[in-house]
């Protein structure tokens, strides 16, 4: 398990490799995945899963194993961290059962408009959750997740709340 972490928001390096991890090994996910953390003001956290063989970083070409991903979370201070943190790991966990379906060869392409929950794509993540851990909803409060998925939300959530707190007394 490896993954490159580009990390392009004001978060610290290391709780952003330990939620990223935390998430490919929850996902029982293989292999050099490329992933790319930004940082926004809008909308909760989203991401993008690409399907692809060769990945340019820093200069260099790199061959992944079933392609790239890219996520934004919100990095607004005003909303509580630890939900922040919660939602980014989520939707880590949803774009690393993309990658996953990539590797192995089940790429199911749809329609661009289509609804986003109807898609065959999102439904075969979905069914890779429950698989997986029982989970049946997305959104559903009652994830188990072990110890090391709970510290490393919990680790990402202390450091935003720091940040906040710095963007906070730099306002006052």
């Amino acid at each position: 398990m490896k993954s490159i972490i580009i990390n392009k928001s004001k978060a610290p390096d290391k709780e952003v490799r330990a939620i990223v991890r935390a998430a490919m090994r929850f996902m029982q996910c293989k292999g050099i995945v490329p992933v790319t953390v930004k940082q926004t003001r809008y909308g909760k956290a989203h991401g993008f899963a690409y399907k692809h063989d060769m990945q340019k970083i820093k200069e260099k070409w790199i061959a992944v194993d079933g392609g790239s991903i890219e996520v934004w979370f919100n990095g607004y201070y005003r909303f509580d961290p630890l939900n922040r943190a919660d939602i980014l790991f989520r939707v880590l966990c949803h774009e690393f059962g993309h990658i996953r379906d990539y590797q192995e060869g089940g790429y199911i392409p749809h329609k661009k408009h289509s609804r986003h929950d109807s898609r065959p794509c999102e439904q075969s993540v979905d069914n890779r959750l429950y698989e997986l851990r029982g989970i049946e909803n997305f959104w559903a409060k009652e994830w188990k997740l072990p110890e090391y998925a709970q510290d490393a939300i919990l680790n990402f959530g202390i450091a935003l709340e720091i940040i906040s707190n710095k963007i906070k007394e730099n306002k006052a």
